[in-house]
Parts: structure tokens; C-alpha cells; sequence
């Protein structure tokens, strides 16, 4: 989700309840990033060409290092119309795996102005930030995306990492604590309920 870098690429254990076995995005929280592609690639086959969902399997792709598949997707929203903040979204995408990280900014930061309550495109502008070290304003675009839309884990997840990098403590907290309830089956779980253990003994 990149674009979710930094994340960890253990798979969850168990298997999901029937209820999110067709559910991409509840696969991911849960780790199965491989059965989340496939979710995508069902609804797709189905005509449901839903273009969030292009970006979560990208996201997902390269998590498991598929960085041809996750091109190919990026390619996908890259080609929308040149008015589709979708457009710039895939540019940045590429852009991020090319390493051509000032070009990866730019295109999400276009993104974000055209359509400044589209949730990816702030998610998409923090990861091309924090990519490039700006973890000041990578947290401010996660801290936006969450606003977008405060049901999503791993934005929220993303923010703590943002925060923990720029040693705001409170923030960091504030986040993970969220993403500990919204994800209770993500890979990183254990991880995150240790820092979270290490800051309330504080």
C-alpha cells in the first residue's frame, strides 16, 4: 500500500471467519495477502473493476515482493481518464517502484489536491513521504488519511509508525491503540502490543 511498507510479511495463523473470506480488505488486516489478491481478482472477473481495490492488491502484491504484479495494477490506475486523481495515484505507484521518489510525491500530491477526500490519495501521498524520509509530513497525510476514513487498520497503523519516527509518543499511542481494536488478527499484532506494553510502563 506501497504502498504498506514497513509492514511485516508473517501470515496470520488460522483461517479467517466465512464472513471475511471474500472481504479483501479483512484479508489483509488479517495477513492473508495472497487471498486478498485473489478476492480482488474474483470481483474484477465479476466486472467489478472497483479501483480502491486495484490499489489495496497492489499493496498487497507488494507485500509478497510481487513488485511485476503490483506494476501491472499500478499501470491499471495510471491509465484512468486525466482527470481521475486515480491517474496520479498509479503514477506515484510506479514512480515508488522505480525508486524515482520526488516524482512519486508530486503525483500523490496532485492526487490528494484533486480530490482531497479520497482516502488513497493521502495514503498513497504518506507512503511516497515517508519513503523519501519526510516523516513530519508523511504523519500529517496518514493523520489525513485516518480522517478519510478512521475505519481503516493499517492507516492508522502507518500514522503510528510515522509518529514513533518523529518521537511524538502520544500520537504513536493514540494510533496503534486504534489499530490494535480495528485489527485484532494482524501480523502486527504481537509487535505493536509490545510497544504499546513498553509506553504504558512508562
Amino acid at each position: 500500500m506501497s504502498t504498506l511498507l514497513g509492514l511485516s510479511l508473517v501470515l496470520a495463523l488460522g483461517v479467517a471467519p466465512a464472513v471475511q473470506q471474500s472481504n479483501p480488505r479483512a484479508l489483509v488486516e488479517s495477513g492473508q495477502y495472497e487471498a486478498a489478491v485473489d478476492a480482488v481478482a474474483t470481483l474484477e472477473e465479476r466486472g467489478n473493476v472497483d479501483p480502491s481495490l486495484v490499489f489495496l492488491a497492489a499493496g498487497a502484491n507488494e507485500r509478497l515482493n510481487r513488485t511485476a504484479q503490483a506494476r501491472r495494477q499500478f499501470d491499471q490506475l495510471a491509465a484512468s481518464p486525466a482527470n481521475s486523481p486515480w491517474r496520479f495515484i498509479g503514477q506515484s505507484g510506479l514512480a515508488l517502484l522505480d525508486n524515482q521518489r520526488p516524482n512519486a510525491v508530486a503525483a500523490a500530491r496532485r492526487a490528494a489536491e484533486m480530490n482531497p477526500n479520497l482516502f488513497e490519495a493521502h495514503y498513497q501521498l504518506a507512503i511516497a513521504l515517508a519513503r523519501t524520509g519526510q516523516m513530519g509530513e508523511a504523519a500529517a497525510a496518514f493523520e489525513r488519511a485516518t480522517e478519510v476514513r478512521p475505519s481503516d487498520a493499517y492507516a492508522h497503523y502507518q500514522a503510528g509508525l510515522a509518529y514513533s519516527k518523529i518521537r511524538r509518543v502520544d500520537q504513536m499511542a493514540r494510533h496503534f491503540e486504534t489499530f490494535l481494536k480495528l485489527a485484532p488478527n494482524a501480523p502486527e499484532r504481537g509487535a505493536v502490543q509490545s510497544i504499546m506494553r513498553t509506553v504504558r510502563g512508562r
